[in-house]
């Protein structure tokens, strides 16, 4: 019974060290990606801006 709980311990140790790795790959994918908004994206958010701003006149 102590050799299949060992063994069940290890393979969800070994799992977690892979999803860990995945989530270190993603880390990695998200400091490397600029953060600059789209054009698009950042002339609406202006226009909202100026929007609140022309309601909170």
């Amino acid at each position: 019974m102590q050799w299949v709980t060992v063994m069940v311990l290890l393979m969800q140790f070994v799992l977690e060290l892979l999803r860990l790795g995945e989530l270190e790959k993603k880390v990695d994918t998200f400091k490397t990606t600029p953060s600059k908004m789209p054009y698009e994206k950042e002339e609406l958010r202006n226009a909202a801006d100026c929007r609140v701003d022309a309601l909170e006149a």
